[in-house]
């Protein structure tokens, strides 16, 4: 029993070095990796991550905010442009329909002034060739100089009759000079200065209701008397006198003992009306010129403030562009420093569980070491407490050896005896 108790012990002595050495083995590894997880959380310093994030961080608003002030600005001359584009169609239609109207305008003018230039001789090479010569192609006839109420044109038309075509000149005398040099062909010519003041005809006669007009033909016009029908002038041609007359607007004309009604071809009738028509025409044309020339000064004004900000546009383009990849470098670099920011963030959470583990598996082995530690000196107690007892023991055993030593002698003397009895 001695010895196996003394095994027993022995053994377990041996078990709990064993298992110390091993705890020991791990406390000591725990203290390692302690040191490398103390070293890894130095390592990854959260200041500098963290200033360099948000360093990155107040660049990027800043770009950001260039860039949205640049989209926004970008906008809004897309917004100009477009307008602008909508404008110069608008423009360019409105300038097209007033061309139009203008070119209309401008032909029916030039017919008019063709059928009147018939109708005033103008046609008349001889007569143009001598006009020119004596510098007066430039003068106008009686015709485009009176101004006539309306519906009596054609009643100052058969007064007048040739006196229509007649060119009105300064000076009766200095033209005479040159009449030899007209080989053919007539001209009529009459004194009228633009400076002669001129004497307000009678409301009872055609003068009354004709204004411009050369004094020879405003004397012509005074003879002639005026009635609102035929019935009328009628009754006027009664009281009249030899050399009188009364015409109606239709161009009735009636004297004493004489009547005259003209009714002239076409290009020689209506060339008072036709003369107003063309004053007419003529000031709607310089209308719808300067019209069209302010509609044009739109479309060329609007196209320049549209190459304008086109060119503006581009230009905030490339500066955008370049703006654009800055900014996209400066997220990219944010980017990658949140992805560091947060890696590090998750590896300390990470070193802090482990090194929390492994504070506690230290704290859990020292108390296994502690406890194998009681028990092996527990153990050694119990083997030094047998030891203590084999020497008592090996005593009694000699001592016993020795009894039985002396019984066997004594017996195998008995035995000599008893033979030897």
């Amino acid at each position: 029993r001695y010895t196996a108790d003394l095994n027993e012990a022995r053994q377990r002595c041996n078990v709990e070095q064993t298992r110390a050495e091993h705890i020991e083995s791990r406390i000591q590894s725990f203290t390692e990796r302690r040191k490398k997880l103390d070293e890894a959380q130095s390592d990854a310093n959260a200041d500098d991550l963290k200033s360099e994030y948000e360093e990155l961080a107040a660049q990027e608003l800043r770009k950001r905010q260039s860039r949205d002030e640049f989209e926004r600005h970008l906008a809004d001359i897309n917004e100009k442009v477009r307008k602008l584009r909508e404008q110069d169609q608008k423009l360019t239609r409105l300038v097209d329909e007033r061309r139009a109207t203008l070119q209309s305008a401008e032909g029916k003018f030039a017919s008019l002034e063709a059928l009147q230039k018939a109708a005033l001789g103008e046609g008349d090479g001889d007569i143009q060739s001598w006009l020119e010569g004596a510098g007066l192609d430039g003068n106008r006839k009686v015709a485009q100089s009176l101004d006539v109420a309306d519906g009596w044109e054609k009643a100052v038309e058969t007064v007048l009759g040739s006196y229509l075509q007649a060119v009105c000149v300064n000076d009766i005398a200095s033209v005479t000079e040159t009449i030899g040099k007209l080989n053919a062909g007539s001209v009529m010519l009459l004194q009228h200065n633009s400076d002669d003041i001129e004497s307000p005809g009678l409301s009872t006669t055609l003068a009354g209701l004709v204004s411009g007009a050369p004094r020879a033909v405003q004397a012509v016009l005074e003879q002639v008397q005026i009635a609102d029908s035929l019935h009328g002038a009628l009754r006027i041609r009664d009281g009249l006198d030899d050399q009188g007359s009364v015409i109606t607007a239709d161009g009735v004309w009636l004297g004493k003992h004489w009547l005259r009604v003209s009714r002239e071809q076409a290009g020689k009738a209506g060339v008072l009306s036709r003369e107003h028509d063309m004053r007419r025409l003529k000031n709607e044309v310089r209308e719808l010129q300067a019209r069209f020339n302010s509609a044009r000064k739109l479309l060329k004004d609007g196209r320049t403030r549209l190459n304008q900000l086109e060119e503006r546009r581009e230009a905030i383009q490339q500066d955008a562009s370049s703006l654009l990849n800055e900014y996209s470098e400066t997220k990219a670099s944010l980017d990658a420093a949140k992805y560091r920011r947060d890696q590090a963030d998750a590896r300390r959470t990470a070193i802090a569980e482990e090194a929390g583990e492994l504070g506690n598996d230290q704290i859990g082995a020292e108390e296994q070491l502690r406890d194998s530690r009681r028990a092996f000196d527990q153990a050694t107690e119990r083997v030094a407490e047998l030891e203590g007892q084999r020497e008592s023991l090996e005593t009694r055993r000699e001592e016993l050896r020795d009894e039985l030593l002396r019984v066997r002698g004594q017996a195998e003397e008995d035995r000599q005896s008893v033979q030897d009895i």
